[in-house]
């Protein structure tokens, strides 16, 4: 009995002695590759946050800060907003298209000159969010979630 005890106790020691050595090796290995990949993570979203335009930039640090985001999903989000945007038209081409659009429905309503629809085409973001906030708090939506839902999808897609 006193030998299996002694057996027994000495193979506790020893592999405590060698896993005692090993698991601090394995903590500092997986700290290194964490502060490398959040690293690699910051100058990723460094890169994306330095293309948005000012006005983008200034609706991107409102979410943050509104939201708490860490900087995962600070990353996720200019990760989707650079996957939306290159699909977006540029802004010239937009205004033209607009203008012809408007041109085209004052033909046929005839009441409305095109400035008059060209005022309202290019106007309408902050109605769009008030409207769509709207249409969820209704929908039973806390009104502050529902804010801040319009604000991300509105920094995304438009």
């Amino acid at each position: 009995m006193n030998k299996k005890f002694l057996k027994c106790g000495t193979l506790f020691l020893i592999s405590c002695s060698i896993l005692g050595s090993t698991i601090p090796a394995v903590t500092v290995f997986s700290d290194e590759v964490t502060i490398t990949y959040n690293s690699e993570n910051n100058s990723e979203k460094n890169e994306l946050y330095n293309q948005l335009s000012a006005e983008k930039k200034g609706q991107f640090d409102e979410l943050v800060s509104n939201l708490n985001l860490s900087e995962q999903e600070q990353l996720d989000l200019l990760q989707q907003y650079k996957e939306e945007h290159p699909r977006r038209a540029k802004r010239g081409v937009k205004s033209a298209i607009i203008k012809k659009v408007a041109r085209f429905l004052a033909a046929k309503v005839g009441q409305k000159s095109v400035v008059e629809i060209t005022d309202y085409l290019f106007e309408w973001q902050d109605n769009l969010e008030a409207g769509a906030e709207n249409y969820l708090v209704q929908y039973g939506w806390d009104r502050n979630i529902a804010h801040w839902t319009i604000k991300t999808v509105s920094f995304i897609f438009l």
